[in-house]
């Protein structure tokens, strides 16, 4: 969480590990925030939107936040819309 700029960074690494290419884009990538409002990404830094096969890429996600608003946040990564695979964090703004 960096209150200056009143956003939340996510630093992140993904690996397919399957042998088909998969998309990878910061639609992928939510916020909920202690409101339980989803907030979509106001940045990202991907460097395709496609990963090959057993390749692996960085990027960061920013994420717009009231820097006011103390308490749970929820990083979601939900890869596929119609799968229920998804991967949740915690983020405390203290």
């Amino acid at each position: 969480f960096d209150s200056e700029s009143t956003s939340i960074r996510v630093d992140l690494k993904i690996t397919n590990r399957d042998q088909e290419p998969q998309r990878v884009d910061a639609t992928q990538w939510t916020l909920v925030n202690p409101r339980v409002q989803t907030l979509e990404a106001a940045t990202a830094t991907f460097p395709t939107t496609e990963l090959a096969g057993g390749a692996t890429t960085a990027a960061v996600v920013w994420f717009a936040v009231d820097p006011r608003e103390t308490g749970e946040y929820y990083i979601q990564y939900k890869p596929e819309g119609l799968d229920a695979a998804r991967g949740i964090w915690r983020v405390t703004v203290d």
